[in-house]
């Protein structure tokens, strides 16, 4: 039972590892599509990465039945959790165990660091384009002006 635990656990968060790795990847994209102003691109990306924060998600939901197999109410980010994998476990599982799981967080660390630097950066673009908008905008009021007062000027 406790190695049959401990490889479930390692699984699971190698899986993870390997959800985040392929976020990791489509940020590598994202970051190239917003860089070229290829916002189609950009798009397609975040519509491919839904599939994959699905994934994250259904993840999540196996740490919550790891929760319960273990009777503990809380998640896998507290210290309940952890002292019951302990007993079960033993303390060099779970040493192994939490080191790949300090691995993991400082990966989504860095992947939230690099979305949030992606999400500022595209709201520059659009900032941008937005005045961009507002003088087409201006262009053709003054344009329709120009025209009326032209029409007026010609029924005289």
């Amino acid at each position: 039972m406790q190695a049959e635990l401990f490889r479930n656990l390692e699984e699971l968060l190698q899986k993870e590892r390997e959800v985040y790795s392929r976020l990791e990847k489509m940020v590598d994209d994202e970051e190239s599509f917003v860089q070229n102003q290829d916002w189609e691109g950009l798009l397609g990306v975040l519509q491919k990465k839904q599939a994959v924060i699905a994934e994250q998600e259904a993840l999540q939901d196996s740490w919550t039945s790891f929760s319960a197999f273990l009777d503990v109410h809380e998640g896998r980010e507290s210290a309940a959790f952890w002292d019951a994998v302990k007993k079960r476990v033993g303390e060099s599982s779970y040493t192994y165990l939490t080191d790949l799981v300090e691995d993991l967080r400082g990966a989504v660390l860095q992947i939230v660091e690099r979305e949030e630097g992606l999400r500022d950066e595209v709201e520059e673009h659009l900032g941008a384009l937005r005045k961009k908008m507002l003088q087409i905008q201006k262009g053709k009021a003054a344009y329709r002006g120009y025209a009326k007062a032209g029409n007026i000027a010609s029924m005289r």
